[in-house]
Formats: structure tokens, C-alpha cells, sequence
């Protein structure tokens, strides 16, 4: 990695700011150009005050968040870490006047386990066992990126990946469509979501040897004469289900409108992934990502209202498009080889893409940087909901299926 001393003010959209690595001596810096997909690095004596402004999203990659002052009658709150409707242990501090947000920003770093420091020195097949516990949601993606990176995968693999990849996404957007119909009371939906969600972890079970994936890449795929079928009985249920839903004058009362983030404030603040596709902006690392050659005749679906809605919908859309490649799936064993170089890239996970780097050396992992999908998503979902009400945050926040423990896997190590 050649990186020049660059003030990164000087750099320009389309360069959008995709992850920032603070340490004591330097700053590094990551640019990607959605169009086109490059990668480019700098680095940096600090983190200009003045970056704040023109990237604000480096707020969330420096962890330098700082309530506005409000108005006469604000009063600051913490909202959290374990009630008031989040789904695991995690805090906001927010800003309110009645039963307005007028400003929210998230507790960040508090659930960062250093799983980073335990892969530095590790032969490349032992690293993959922290890989896949950085976030156990998205324990495929992160694996799978990490294995085209470190280890050069055979065709066979790949379409297993490719399979893995697509079973991790559907039990996650259907989990979130679970959340959202739990929010706005619709008992039966929400029942038979989660119903749908115990069943595509059956299926993980069965096929990767793990609910949630965890070692597929280690032990390979293993005989499951009634996949096709289960896949095909899930993909009709689904298509009746969201069809239901979406006919609920309740339900889609209660996300419509609610955290709203335009294509503008996509730009501006360098989102990507579900919410930048909900507004309307095809922001997709399938396109642009290490694994573009699995989805080379892939189009992302767009909405335009950036909502919550919005957002919904762009998840239904994907999981019809999920379940009708796995309908059809091909898989085989894996057989790999380290790869001593310097790699890095983008995958697309459930909620956004994610960035890593890896550096391997006589086979062992000598460099590692993630920069983990929620981490940006948190500071998108900070500036989407400025302006809505407290009943609006639990349909506001779960829109977005991020965590605090992946946001948290955030690093760089030597």
C-alpha cells in the first residue's frame, strides 16, 4: 500500500470518505468512487476540524460526537442501553424539546473486543475463526470477504460463498421486516416472520453447519437433499406475507415518512447500502465489490422516498431476488491457498457494505483493517431522524438493521 500525505480536504466527490484509521501518529484515510469502484488511500498528520463539516461521517469513524446547542427548552436524554426498544445493549444521547429529536448522536466503542489484535502473527486458517465472530449477523460476509482477500478460493467455493451470502441476507431482511411489524403491533405478521427467520437458520444449520454460518468456509457444505424445496416453500410464503403487510393502512402509515434521508444527505454524508438505495442513489459493493464476478448480471433496486418505507421495500425486493437465485443454487467444496499480498475490498452485507484489508505475509495475517457496515449506517440513521418523534424511533432505528456490536468491530492492526 503506497499511501501519499494528503490533507483530505482536498479531496473531492465523487470520492466519498468510506472508512478512516486514527491512531497516534497518523491518520489513515480510504476513498472510494462509487461509480467507478476505486479504491484509494492517504494518509494524514490529524483529522482536520474542518472535515467534520465537508464529511461528517467522520464523526462516527473517530468516535467525535458532540450534541448542537439547542433550544431554550432542549433537555438531553439517554436513551438506553437495554430498554426503550433497542434490540441489544447500546445508548443514544439525544436532544429534545417535547416530544421532539431535535439532535441525536450514538454511543460509540463501548463493545469493541479487540478481536482484531488476536489475528495479528495468526496463520491465515486460525484468523478466520476471529473473522467470523466480529459480528455474528453478518459472520458470512465478513468471512467471505476475508477469504477472497487472504486465500485465493476455487469456482466451486465461490458459488458456495455466492449461496451463503444470499441465505444470510434473506433471514436478515426478514428479521428486520420481523422488527418492523413487531413495532407497529401486527401480531400475526410478526409471528409468522420470525416463524420464516427460524427456518432460514434451520436451513444455515443444515447446509453451513451453523445457524449463522459460523466455520461454513472450514468444513464446506454438507448434503441437503431438501433445500430446493424448503426454498421454494419459504419464497411463496414470503411473497403472500409482504403482500399483506404492505396492505396495512396501519403499518405503512407508521413508516411512511419516518427518518427520512434524501439523496442529498446521502452525498453529503457518504452513505451507503440500503438507506443510500432507498433514496433513490444505487449504491451497491455488488456491483463494485471483491465479489462483482458472482453478480455480474445484478441491477440494485431504488426507491425514492428515503424513509422507512422506503427502506422496506428495497428489502422486500431483494429478498424476492434472494430466494429466486438459491431456487437455484450450485455449490461445491472449497480448496484454498494464502495469498501473500496486500489486499483489500468492499462487500456488500445485509444492511451496507464493508470494508477490509489484508495484509498476509509466509501465511500469516501481519496487517488487518475493518471498517464494519453499521458503523456509517449509525450516523446516517443520527441524521435521518432529527426532526421525528420518540414513537417514531423504534421504526426509525430497526429500518436500518444495524448493530452496536458490528458498528464497534471498527479497526486497524499491526
Amino acid at each position: 500500500m503506497n499511501a501519499e500525505f494528503v490533507n483530505p480536504l482536498e479531496i473531492k466527490r465523487p470520492w466519498s470518505l468510506a472508512a478512516l484509521f486514527k491512531d497516534a501518529h497518523e491518520s489513515l484515510y480510504v476513498w472510494l468512487n462509487y461509480d467507478t469502484g476505486e479504491v484509494s488511500f492517504t494518509r494524514w498528520d490529524t483529522v482536520p476540524e474542518e472535515l467534520y463539516d465537508v464529511r461528517p461521517v467522520a464523526r462516527a469513524y473517530t468516535h467525535n460526537y458532540a450534541l448542537p446547542n439547542g433550544l431554550p427548552c432542549s433537555r438531553t436524554l439517554i436513551y438506553g442501553p437495554a430498554a426503550g426498544g433497542l434490540g441489544e445493549a447500546g445508548a443514544f444521547k439525544l436532544q429534545t424539546c417535547g416530544e421532539r429529536i431535535d439532535a441525536l448522536v450514538p454511543f460509540l466503542g463501548f463493545k469493541n473486543r479487540e478481536l482484531g489484535a488476536h489475528i495479528i502473527n495468526k496463520k491465515v486458517g486460525e484468523a478466520l475463526l476471529f473473522i467470523e465472530r466480529f459480528a455474528g449477523q453478518f459472520s458470512i460476509s465478513y468471512a467471505s470477504l476475508f477469504a477472497v482477500l487472504a486465500f485465493s478460493p476455487n469456482e466451486k467455493c465461490m458459488q458456495y460463498i455466492h449461496t451463503a451470502l444470499e441465505l444470510e441476507r434473506v433471514h436478515n431482511h426478514i428479521w428486520v421486516m420481523h422488527k418492523l411489524a413487531g413495532d407497529a403491533s401486527q401480531k400475526v405478521a410478526t409471528a409468522h416472520l420470525a416463524a420464516m427467520t427460524e427456518e432460514l437458520l434451520r436451513i444455515n444449520l443444515r447446509l453451513l453447519g451453523h445457524r449463522y454460518g459460523m466455520g461454513f468456509l472450514r468444513h464446506g457444505p454438507r448434503e441437503y437433499e431438501e433445500f430446493y424445496g424448503k426454498i421454494r416453500t419459504l419464497h411463496e410464503e414470503f411473497t403472500g406475507l409482504s403482500e399483506e403487510l404492505l396492505n396495512s393502512r396501519i403499518f405503512i402509515d407508521r413508516l411512511h415518512t419516518t427518518c427520512k434521508l434524501d439523496a442529498d444527505a446521502v452525498l453529503l454524508n457518504d452513505t451507503g447500502g440500503i438507506p443510500a438505495r432507498a433514496a433513490g442513489v444505487a449504491r451497491d459493493a455488488r456491483k463494485y465489490g471483491v465479489l462483482k464476478a458472482l453478480y455480474s448480471n445484478f441491477v440494485p433496486h431504488t426507491e425514492q422516498d428515503g424513509d422507512a418505507l422506503a427502506r422496506l421495500m428495497v428489502r422486500i425486493n431483494e429478498v424476492e431476488d434472494s430466494l429466486a437465485m438459491l431456487e437455484s443454487a450450485e455449490w461445491g467444496a472449497c480448496k484454498f491457498k494464502p495469498a501473500n499480498a496486500f489486499r483489500y475490498g468492499f462487500i456488500e452485507t445485509p444492511p451496507g457494505d464493508a470494508f477490509m484489508a489484508v495484509r498476509v505475509e509466509d501465511g500469516r495475517v501481519r496487517e488487518f483493517m475493518l471498517r464494519p457496515a453499521s458503523l456509517p449506517l449509525y450516523h446516517a440513521f443520527s441524521v435521518g431522524i432529527k426532526g421525528n418523534v420518540f414513537t417514531d424511533f423504534p421504526f426509525a432505528l430497526d429500518s436500518f438493521g444495524i448493530y452496536f456490536a458490528d458498528a464497534d468491530s471498527h479497526g486497524r492492526w499491526l
